[in-house]
């Protein structure tokens, strides 16, 4: 009987407990290692997307398509610049009186010092469907979504796609394109992205653009920067300044912001060209809209953007 209780006595003696971090009692780490109590969970998915977490990138939103425009592994749905890659989210923006905190990152930001801003519109161009409630005009609006780009295909006169009533007539519009093919025998080549659109009937409609452009009959041919303007009876185009590119494979961004009355800035960033940032007064548009107008030319669009 007093083997029996000796033999209990040491059963109990070499117990340990488990150890807090999954470790064997010699403190070696195991296979799976520590759990990371501020990393994302594993084996959850918050969002119920199919995406665990770990693998998510945007884990606290659902979005099955994991789309990433700008390629810096935070998704479209909860990047802060969807369209400029920033990794790193960084958002120095202040809140001021009585505004709500600034949603949009250090990298998009137009205005940097000013609290509030937020992105009202961001197409990826991802789906066809982004653009069913879109209009198209002009001599060949033939206007398609593949391939992650908005295409503008058939060099033409003129071809436009807008929408009328965003609510948008503060915003700052902005949209990157390449030129694919260039017709040199149309008088006009270019593309410009137009704020404060309106169109009621079938002409031009009213609106301000900023963009590139060749006009045969003006400076000889050569390419500008170009503030535009539709007032519905036509277009006027405002030379902005030379050492613009228009021709296949230029690839930039296109910025306008309506900024008080008549006054408009315009904002061209380019690889082959030094760009253009500047401000001239145009009569305005009376909408809220957007719309893309291409001259001459066929093209692709990457995306759509507006910030207020």
């Amino acid at each position: 009987m007093r083997c029996c209780w000796l033999l209990v006595a040491l059963i109990a003696c070499s117990y340990s407990p488990p150890d807090p971090d999954n470790r064997p009692s010699d403190g070696s780490p195991t296979s799976d290692g520590p759990i990371d109590p501020d990393g994302p969970a594993p084996g959850v998915d918050t969002d119920l997307d199919g995406f665990l977490d770990p693998d998510d990138n945007c884990p606290a939103i659902s979005n099955a398509n994991q789309a990433d425009e700008d390629g810096d592994v935070v998704g479209n749905l909860c990047d802060n610049c969807p369209h400029i890659a920033n990794a790193d989210q960084a958002n120095s923006g202040e809140l001021g009186a009585g505004q709500l905190a600034d949603t949009v990152g250090d990298a998009c930001d137009p205005q940097p010092a000013v609290a509030g801003n937020s992105v009202a519109l961001f197409m990826p161009f991802d789906d066809p469907t982004e653009i069913y409630t879109w209009t198209g005009g002009g001599t060949n609006a033939a206007f398609s979504i593949s391939g992650g780009k908005l295409r503008q295909t058939g060099a033409t006169d003129l071809a436009i796609l807008f929408k009328n009533g965003l609510g948008l007539a503060e915003a700052f519009i902005t949209t990157n394109v390449t030129y694919d093919t260039i017709d040199a025998s149309r008088q006009f080549r270019g593309v410009a992205v137009m704020t404060r659109f309106v169109r009621v009937n079938a002409s031009f409609g009213f609106g301000v653009g900023c963009g590139e452009m060749r006009d045969s009959a003006f400076s000889g041919g050569a390419a500008f920067f170009n503030l535009m303007r539709f007032d519905n009876g036509g277009f006027q185009n405002t030379s902005a300044g030379a050492g613009a590119t228009v021709a296949v494979g230029h690839t930039a961004r296109y910025s306008v912001h309506h900024v008080t009355g008549t006054s408009h800035e315009c904002s061209v960033v380019a690889s082959t060209s030094l760009g253009y940032t500047g401000a001239l007064g145009l009569a305005e548009g009376s909408g809220t809209g957007i719309n893309l107008a291409v001259w001459g030319a066929t093209v692709s669009f990457d995306y759509l953007i507006a910030i207020l």
